[in-house]
């Protein structure tokens, strides 16, 4: 099941990318070949980018701290007046 979902949502992706391509005059096909291989990279910054706690943006490099809000605990129970 997961592997014909893959191929469809490949083809559509690559309709889409050679209908842009075609609408700025691009006519080659080969970089359709690569799309799989860009999709894994952007995953794989991604999956990079979260464990980081610096950013390096236009020559200065800003630190991240963890907010307080995502290591609070969560409520016990919201409170409805009841």
């Amino acid at each position: 099941m997961s592997l014909p979902f893959f191929w469809a949502i490949w083809a559509v992706r690559a309709l889409t990318s050679y209908l842009i391509d075609r609408s700025v005059g691009a006519r080659a096909l080969w970089p359709m070949l690569l799309l799989p291989l860009r999709d894994w990279l952007s995953a794989a910054i991604m999956v990079g980018s979260a464990s980081g706690t610096e950013v390096h943006w236009r020559g200065q490099t800003m630190h991240v701290a963890p907010h307080p809000a995502a290591s609070a605990p969560a409520p016990r129970s919201l409170s409805t007046g009841r």
